[in-house]
C-alpha cells in the first residue's frame, strides 16, 4: 500500500513541476510542450488509480470466496469424521460378534486411525473380508479429513496474507466472520 502512495505522490509532483515549468516558461533544450508531459502524468496516475481499485476488489472478493470456503472445508471435515467415526463403529460391532474373545481390546478406545493395529495385534481378524473393507472405506475417510485440513491450513495462510499484503488496502479487507475466529486462530 505504501509504494502505492509513494508511486501516486511521485506522479503527483512530477505533474506539479511540468505545471510549474510551463507557468513560468521554462524550456529545456528542444522547447518541449509541457501539455503532453502533463496528459502522460495524468493517464499513468489514471491507469494507477484503476489499477489499485481493481486490485483491491478482486482482493476483497477473494477474502469473501476464502472465508466461504474455510467454513466448507470445516464442514465436510465434519461430515468425513462423522462417516468414519459411524464406520469405526459398525466395524467394532462386526469383530464383536465375530471375535469375542477380543472384545475388551475392540471396546478400547478404538478411533478410527487405531484400527489397522488390531491388523498386528490379532492376524486372524484381517482374515475377513468384512474387516478388511470397513479398514479400507475408515482409512479413505481420514485421508479425506487430512486433505480438508491441509486445504483449511492454506486457506488460512491466504487469508492472513492479505492482512499483511502491501499492495492492498487493509482497511478495505473484510473482517473475519464470528464462526470462523476460533479455527483462525488455532494452533493446528
Amino acid at each position: 500500500m505504501y509504494t502505492l502512495i509513494l508511486i501516486f505522490v511521485t506522479l503527483g509532483i512530477l505533474y506539479g513541476l511540468a505545471e510549474v515549468f510551463e507557468i513560468k516558461q521554462i524550456k529545456f533544450g528542444d522547447g518541449r510542450n509541457y501539455q503532453n508531459i502533463k496528459m502522460f502524468y495524468i493517464v499513468l496516475m489514471v491507469i494507477g488509480l484503476i489499477s489499485t481499485i481493481s486490485i483491491n476488489f478482486i482482493s476483497i472478493t477473494n477474502q469473501h470466496s476464502d472465508y466461504l470456503n474455510l467454513t466448507m472445508v470445516q464442514e465436510q471435515k465434519a461430515v468425513y469424521q462423522e462417516k468414519a467415526d459411524s464406520l469405526t463403529i459398525k466395524f467394532k460391532n462386526a469383530l464383536m460378534d465375530k471375535y469375542p474373545v477380543y472384545e475388551k481390546d475392540i471396546f478400547d478406545n478404538m478411533t478410527p486411525e487405531d484400527l489397522k493395529m488390531l491388523f498386528v495385534k490379532y492376524p486372524d481378524i484381517k482374515a475377513s473380508l468384512t474387516t478388511i473393507n470397513y479398514v479400507d472405506k475408515i482409512d479413505v475417510l481420514i485421508s479425506k479429513i487430512y486433505e480438508q485440513d491441509i486445504l483449511s491450513k492454506e486457506i488460512i495462510r491466504d487469508i492472513r496474507f492479505r492482512f499483511i499484503n502491501p499492495w492492498i488496502f487493509n482497511f478495505l479487507t473484510p473482517e473475519l466472520p464470528d464462526n470462523l475466529i476460533k479455527v483462525y486462530y488455532s494452533k493446528n
